[in-house]
């Protein structure tokens, strides 16, 4: 383990479960904590920490434009003894699938194969100032019984530029976001190599 991951690590150890957190730039301390996106976002602008990386802890007893292609380094969460897991996560920003629309802070985004779409946390919709409740309503049945998603137009700002894609949003997400195949697989060939840590993008298609 590198000494940044092991930094970055010794973090996530220390912060709340279930909450949403704003990690320094350099990702080695946790600089704000709050109940959804738009409060921790408050909270580090207010403490003058304006490049932070956001993301959501998961519940307790739960886990955690450029040259293409390109790898992207595992990161590293602790489990539920504190031992580190690895994850495939990307930095992304969203907003208003309009013209100029201002974007969010950076958040993290787990890339998963067995997405059918990228869904996000509900809350970040306050953010992009979208009307959450005015999106299509989909019911899907979960483990703990229906789950409803807002679905609405957005752009995603990923690697090689933004994309426009059909999301859900939903408030019982543990995780500030999901990257699947709908929206983010069928713009990259995505290689996975679980011996190196590692993941490799390459951008296939782009709108």
């Amino acid at each position: 383990m590198s000494p940044e991951s092991a930094v970055r690590l010794k973090a996530l150890q220390a912060a709340p479960l279930d909450a949403w957190i704003a990690l320094s730039e350099d990702e080695s301390r946790i600089v704000a904590v709050g109940r959804d996106y738009s409060e921790v976002a408050a909270k580090a602008n207010a403490a003058g920490e304006t490049d932070v990386l956001i993301l959501k802890t998961p519940h307790p007893g739960l886990t955690f434009g450029l040259k293409l292609p390109t790898t992207v380094p595992y990161r590293i969460y602790p489990g539920r003894r504190g031992e580190p897991l690895y994850a495939a996560v990307l930095d992304v920003q969203i907003a208003l699938a309009t013209p100029n629309a201002p974007r969010t802070m950076r958040f993290e985004a787990l890339i998963d194969s067995g997405a059918a779409r990228c869904p996000f946390h509900a809350n970040l919709a306050a953010a992009i100032s979208l009307d959450l409740k005015a999106g299509e309503v989909e019911i899907l049945n979960g483990i703990g019984g229906p789950e409803i998603t807002w679905l609405h137009d957005i752009s995603l700002y990923v690697y090689g530029g933004p994309v426009r894609i059909r999301t859900g949003f939903k408030e019982t997400l543990p995780l500030a976001a999901l990257l699947g195949m709908n929206g983010f697989f069928q713009h990259f060939n995505v290689t996975f190599e679980g011996a190196a840590n590692r993941c490799v993008l390459d951008r296939i298609r782009i709108n």
